[in-house]
């Protein structure tokens, strides 16, 4: 009923948790692994737990003479559309080898059926350490009828899907960032990013991913920029332009100047007064202003006692918001 299509390389270390969580999924029915040219057990791996493994087939985007570090980048949606044309199932899931499942897949798909949608998606949770440093909502299972293809070279998204699509709490999707492991990311897809944005000037693709790579890397000078090139090339009503203002928040935050981010704040609030991110901001910056004034209220404090209790749930708040009283 469904096809796995995985886009692999040296993955021998995080391969067997991917292939067991899918294997323990009854609905799971195929899964069909493309190599990128793997130099590790990765290939005899999935062979041993009887994938359907297409060796020779990747796609490039990059050349070796092309990169930074002389190794060349795959074109992540070609390779994503190479390996789904191998699937045979009604339905795909789609899983990296660095990533795993937990839950019911198939009450997944089992609500796009209901919903009569060729997609649903589901929640999938970055991890570092036990430590989750991103969560997000992606359309990982897609009716397998040619409806929807993979678009772009890194950070690859569908088009085609019927939107909006339901989501699922029926299963999640983990991904593994620990150790080591998100320098090489960044060093990975910054070539590319800034290789697409000069490609498709028009795109807010490229520069949506930049901004958040250079957040990633604290460089945030180059995230400014970029958050800046985002916000022109979108219009103020649309969700990134919205994002854009966000990012440039957070890099004018870290760079100190912040005039130039309260302004950022309030003109993203102006348009779009239900961002959960910007009122999380504000809120914030609410119990901080609280926490200023506590401790010049002292002479307020003999006046009864309504103020105790008052105060208890605002450190317990400001505690959880993550705000230093």
């Amino acid at each position: 009923m469904l096809s796995v299509p995985m886009i692999v390389k040296d993955e021998e270390e995080r391969l067997p948790r991917a292939l067991k969580s899918l294997q323990a999924q009854d609905a799971i029915t195929e899964i069909v692994v493309l190599d990128t040219g793997s130099t590790d057990r990765t290939v005899e791996i999935a062979k041993d737990h009887g994938c359907r493994v297409i060796e020779g087939e990747a796609v490039f985007y990059m050349g070796a003479d092309e990169t930074p570090d002389g190794l060349p980048r795959i074109h992540f949606a070609a390779c994503r559309n190479k390996a789904v044309s191998y699937c045979t199932g009604e339905w795909l899931f789609t899983l990296d080898g660095d990533e795993w499942v937990e839950g019911d897949v198939l009450g997944a798909v089992n609500l796009a059926v209901e919903r009569n949608c060729n997609g649903v998606a589901i929640w999938v949770h970055a991890f570092e350490s036990v430590q989750a440093v991103e969560l997000c909502v992606q359309s990982r299972i897609l009716r397998n009828d040619g409806s929807t293809k993979w678009k772009y070279p890194i950070h690859n998204q569908n088009v085609g899907i019927i939107e909006p699509v339901p989501v699922s709490n029926a299963a999640l999707v983990k991904s593994d960032y620990s150790g080591s492991r998100m320098a090489p990311k960044i060093s990975r897809s910054l070539p590319m990013l800034l290789k697409l944005a000069a490609e498709e000037p028009n795109d807010s693709h490229a520069p949506w991913h930049l901004m958040r790579t250079y957040h990633r890397a604290s460089q945030w000078q180059e995230m400014l920029l970029w958050a800046q090139c985002l916000q022109l090339r979108c219009p103020e009503a649309q969700p990134l332009w919205a994002q854009a203002m966000l990012g440039r928040h957070d890099a004018c935050i870290q760079l100190e100047m912040y005039r130039e981010a309260a302004a950022a704040l309030r003109q993203l609030l102006a348009y779009h007064p239900h961002h959960p991110d910007a009122r999380y901001i504000r809120l914030c910056e609410a119990f901080k202003a609280w926490s200023e004034t506590f401790e010049r209220g002292a002479p307020y404090f003999g006046l009864g006692q309504t103020c105790i209790p008052k105060m208890a749930d605002a450190h317990y708040i400001a505690h959880y918001l993550g705000v230093k009283s």
